[in-house]
């Protein structure tokens, strides 16, 4: 009994090992990155605007340049049962371009909030993850 329980256990490691691919370090950070929710403060002076408005578009420029890249280098010629594949690097991929989409709201609704200190987070979080590209 307890030999057929270490054969089945040991042939379901292997079965489940073999799924999984190697996924892009890249596409793991992005997965592992945690989009910053940061308070607006109360009141936002006018030298922050300009600020602000750099900030969100060197954002939107940073997120579009990874998503582009990614896009780019993994998924030409994807196989659409890829796509639904949770062990596959396809499917890793599209979690990261999704969680690039939620940066790109969380930017928008920061700069509407003149939140200058969330637009400097996502910033901060976004460029160690631009230099890998």
């Amino acid at each position: 009994m307890m030999k057929h329980t270490f054969i089945i256990l040991t042939a379901s490691m292997l079965a489940l090992s073999g799924c999984s691919s190697d996924v892009p370090e890249i596409v793991a950070n992005i997965n592992r990155m945690q989009v910053p929710v940061v308070m607006a403060p109360a009141a936002t002076a006018k030298e922050d605007e300009y600020t602000n408005s750099q900030l969100y578009q060197a954002n939107v420029e940073e997120i579009h340049k990874i998503a582009g890249q990614i896009k780019t280098k993994y998924l030409l010629g994807v196989d659409q049962k890829e796509i639904f594949d949770d062990h596959s690097v396809s499917h890793q991929v599209y979690r990261s371009l999704t969680k690039l989409e939620d940066a790109e709201r969380v930017n928008e609704f920061y700069y509407k909030e003149h939140n200058s200190t969330g637009l400097k987070r996502l910033n901060d979080m976004l460029k160690p993850v631009n230099k890998q590209t």
